[in-house]
């Protein structure tokens, strides 16, 4: 699972980026960032379905 910083981060530039201040958004180190995070999203999310197919065929 993401660590909250990463969520919390990239979460207060997106808020940033809309209220047009100028920050560098598309620097390596963010775009690593977002990579990182969407990743482990995709991990965890997975992760959280494959257990509930298990317990939903389990308890039939």
């Amino acid at each position: 699972m993401p660590t909250a910083f990463e969520v919390v981060f990239l979460g207060m530039l997106d808020d940033a980026q809309c209220l047009g201040l100028d920050l560098p958004y598309d620097t390596p180190t963010v775009a690593a960032l977002r990579k990182e995070c969407q990743r482990k999203l995709n991990r965890y999310i997975c992760s959280q379905h494959c257990f509930f197919h298990h317990i939903t065929r389990s308890s039939n």
